[in-house]
């Protein structure tokens, strides 16, 4: 069984689960996808596939709602319908724990013209429109894969030094620029530039970005710091840019995430503007 809609959310849309695995396709750039206490930016064309029985939620912001399309499926689904070793290609996903999309702009926009014809699918369903509804569930599962697995081969030669870098910044090492990565790195500074985005996704800035606001988040919910000296400690030297940067990824404001985390926890009470099926929506 396959079944789905569209969903544009101003606010919150609640933690809730699914007893079906649900795979979301974002539609634009801004929203927060939150799963197991972890927040992962919306990017048009991004791919996340939420587990069935695992509580999350999206946090959208009134002035720029977060706009996506979901569709559900049983984890079962793939066994009997569908294209071949595609519950093969899901289960080894789940049990990467692989929540979210890496970014290529060309699979990116493939995902939108998918989804988009999934939708019609499912609204509009003509002869043949639930093995077709299959066949495009298993595109956009095939890209998910694809996106992830993107930066193994081309990298290879690089890939061991860039993946002890990322690891030594992510366990707290002093914070590198671009320069004095490359260098670490044994590479100029555009090749190991490239190689990086390559490797992980990101660009090297952006991982530097979600490195320091993972420490904010961390400053903010376990420590009673002003928000200036948690920017200062994070990384960040100026605070407008700070503020800016943490509400686009988390649809807070610093002092409001820090309200709303010792309130409820990581992911926050939130609600849905409009929901297609209960239950449902990202």
């Amino acid at each position: 069984m396959i079944w789905g809609g569209s969903a544009r959310i101003a606010r919150h849309n609640g933690s809730h689960a699914h007893e079906m695995h649900e795979l979301v396709v974002c539609r634009g750039d801004s929203g927060v996808q939150w799963l197991a206490g972890e927040a992962h930016a919306f990017v048009r064309g991004r791919l996340f596939l939420l587990p069935e029985g695992s509580p999350h939620e999206v946090a959208g912001r009134e002035d720029a709602p977060a706009e996506l399309f979901y569709v559900c499926f049983g984890s079962g689904h793939f066994l009997s319908e569908g294209p071949a070793g595609m519950h093969e290609l899901v289960q080894g996903l789940l049990r990467r724990r692989c929540h979210s999309s890496g970014d290529d702009s060309i699979l990116a926009r493939q995902n939108l013209e998918l989804g988009a014809r999934l939708e019609e699918e499912l609204q509009a369903p003509q002869p043949y429109g639930k093995e077709r509804a299959g066949l495009l569930l298993g595109e956009l599962l095939i890209n998910f894969q694809r996106s992830l697995a993107l930066p193994l081969a081309p990298s290879s030669r690089h890939a061991a030094r860039i993946a002890a870098l990322c690891e030594e910044q992510r366990h707290g090492a002093e914070a590198l620029t671009l320069e004095e990565a490359a260098r670490r790195c044994a590479m100029g500074r555009s090749l190991f530039a490239s190689e990086f985005k390559l490797f992980t996704g990101l660009t090297y800035l952006n991982f530097q970005h979600q490195l320091k606001l993972k420490l904010a988040r961390e400053l903010l919910a376990g420590s009673d710091l002003p928000v200036t000296e948690v920017a200062e400690r994070a990384g960040f030297h100026h605070l407008g840019h700070f503020e800016k940067l943490f509400r686009r990824h988390h649809a807070f404001t610093p002092l409001r995430y820090r309200q709303r985390v010792r309130e409820q926890g990581p992911c926050p009470q939130v609600y849905i503007e409009k929901r297609k099926k209960p239950g449902a929506g990202g």
